[in-house]
């Protein structure tokens, strides 16, 4: 799993880097911490809609984002990306590509199920 969020951190990351930000890892560890607390948010949500469970979103939303977005920042912002870019090397431009766009596919589609969920009335 932990390679899964590197992966997401350094595709972020080399974004950003190239659009010469001044922080990518920054960025990085706060998109990743976005798409995990929406995946925990989706998971929530999904339950609630079969079983009626009392959800505070405030709560859900400090117990659950605010320390995803320290442990990654501490985490991402003390590593050596260099050692993270060596790891995936060898993937060709196509696979990264393809792996850029599934993430981002996935991060539309997982803020879109608390909207729709929403919506529908759950």
């Amino acid at each position: 799993m932990i390679d899964i969020f590197d992966y997401i951190f350094l595709r972020v990351y080399d974004f950003f880097a190239e659009k010469n930000d001044i922080s990518p890892e920054t960025k990085g560890a706060l998109i990743l911490s976005l798409l995990q607390f929406l995946v925990v948010l989706d998971i929530t949500l999904t339950i609630r809609s079969f079983y009626p469970i009392p959800l505070n979103a405030q709560v859900l939303t400090l117990v659950v984002a605010v320390p995803l977005v320290f442990i990654n920042r501490y985490h991402y912002e003390n590593l050596d990306v260099q050692k993270l870019k060596r790891k995936w090397e060898n993937e060709t431009s196509r696979k990264r590509a393809v792996n850029s766009w599934i993430i981002s596919v996935c991060l539309i589609v997982f803020s879109l199920i608390p909207i729709i969920i929403g919506i529908a009335g759950g």
